[in-house]
């Protein structure tokens, strides 16, 4: 089914959601917004580099948990962002693979 042919209808529960932003886009504008737009880009670069990964290749879940354990780590926001990356992956997974849940 393509994405296209659901369409959200707009309630208290969704307020806030974007579903053209990917979860690793997500996670970066949130640090952004937290620390300013240098220190968070800086936090998912290191971040990423901590996983053994680049931003370039945030997209699979498996590299997105490793990311997000890695900020989950950080003291302070920064491990907010992670932790809600990590229930973010679990959800997708849980959903995606709903027997393995």
């Amino acid at each position: 089914m393509d994405r296209d042919d659901l369409s959200p209808v707009p309630d208290a529960s969704t307020a806030g959601y974007r579903p053209d932003v990917t979860p690793a886009d997500g996670a970066m504008e949130s640090l952004e917004r937290i620390l300013g737009e240098h220190w968070g880009r800086a936090m998912w670069i290191e971040a990423c580099r901590r996983a053994g990964t680049t931003p370039a290749d945030a997209m699979s879940p498996l590299v997105l948990r490793r990311i997000a354990g890695e900020l989950a780590e950080v003291p302070g926001p920064a491990g907010v962002v992670g932790r809600t990356l990590l229930g973010q992956v679990g959800l997708y997974e849980s959903l995606r693979h709903p027997s393995a849940a």
